[in-house]
């Protein structure tokens, strides 16, 4: 019962790593200090460009215009910094996050292959495919950790797949 719990849990985590993935992608790609510090600095000096009549005072109009130019450059740059980092953080999580659990899979699979997940009584009869769900294990009636690990991985991605997730 324990490795019918463990795969059904670990290949939810697969199928479902895109849902597991996004809080995490948003909290690694929050922005810096630095940006929040120039966007309040640009907010503010915009403000201050509303208030200034463009026809009174055109030289004061276009330094603070310069002004926020040089600050977007700034948060530009920052940004650009951060871009190769933010597409590790988009691709490393969610594939570096299936490549574990399925290692782990196949790290169970070979270690349990010839423990069954659950045994079925004699009375259940499944002739076309018994062979087919207790290969390893060679026992009657049982249900082996790789088929157990295909069939709920396949119906876990066919859930996401008509849930568009």
């Amino acid at each position: 019962m324990f490795l019918l719990v463990l795969i059904t849990v670990l290949c939810s985590i697969v199928a479902f790593s895109n849902v597991i993935a996004k809080p995490i992608q948003a909290f690694l790609k929050r922005p810096s200090t630095e940006e929040l510090q120039i966007l309040k600095e640009i907010d503010t000096i915009k403000k201050q460009l509303s208030k200034i009549s463009v026809r009174d005072q055109y030289t004061e109009y276009v330094k603070t215009e310069r002004k926020i130019i040089t600050l977007e450059k700034n948060l530009s740059t920052l940004r650009n910094k951060k871009f190769a980092n933010n597409l590790f953080v988009d691709y490393g999580v969610k594939y570096g996050l299936k490549a574990i659990v399925s290692f782990v899979l196949l790290i169970i699979s070979i270690f349990y292959r010839y423990e069954p997940v659950i045994v079925f009584e004699k009375r259940f009869n499944f002739a076309p495919f018994g062979f087919l769900m207790n290969f390893p294990t060679g026992i009657e009636g049982a249900v082996s950790v790789p088929f157990w690990i295909f069939v709920s991985s396949f119906t876990l991605r066919s859930i996401t797949d008509y849930l568009k997730i």
